[in-house]
């Protein structure tokens, strides 16, 4: 298979991953945990869903037939093998899915609101997407990717913290 049709199947299973797999876990377990969704509690669990993704990643040598054979670098646990920067971007991008999931899923410890649920998810796969994409396109060095990431997180956080200002004025 081509180098960019196996990148457009990645990408879409990713997008399908983080849109209804993912959507659907993050909205049972505000409802299981019984939290309110917010971002702060959304940034807890995309930090533990990103530890545990790179935690797994020695796994992935198993089912993926490139890295098997070595045509498909190994990443090692964390993606540590790519650097430091891609252990920190791999957490990072997933904490930058729990803010926007966080901010934009309207249900919590009350109910289970699965059209929230994927909108919030399909939300956050595309903030995460632009976080590693810009990354990876830009090919910026270490020190930069820290700094662009950190800035994204802050804008993020401040639009999300803005959004919430205005939903809890408007609800209450």
């Amino acid at each position: 298979m081509r180098k960019q049709t196996i990148y457009v199947l990645g990408f879409l299973a990713q997008f399908f991953m983080g849109v209804f797999v993912f959507g659907t876990i993050y909205a049972a377990l505000f409802r299981l945990l019984m939290i309110e969704s917010s971002p702060l509690t959304a940034v807890i669990i995309g930090l533990i869903h990103g530890l545990l993704v790179g935690l797994s990643l020695p796994i992935v040598v198993k089912i993926d037939p490139g890295m098997r054979s070595g045509r498909t670098p190994y990443p090692g646990i964390m993606a540590i093998n790519f650097g430091w920067i891609a252990a920190f971007g791999l957490v990072g991008a997933h904490v930058v899915y729990g803010i926007i999931y966080g901010a934009f899923y309207v249900g919590g410890s009350h109910y289970f609101d699965l059209g929230s649920a994927w909108i919030a998810g399909f939300l956050g796969t595309i903030g995460m997407t632009i976080v590693v994409e810009a990354g990876r396109l830009l090919k910026i060095s270490d020190a930069s990717t820290v700094a662009m990431l950190a800035t994204t997180i802050d804008v993020i956080l401040s639009e999300t913290l803005e959004r919430l200002k205005h939903r809890t004025i408007a609800s209450g």
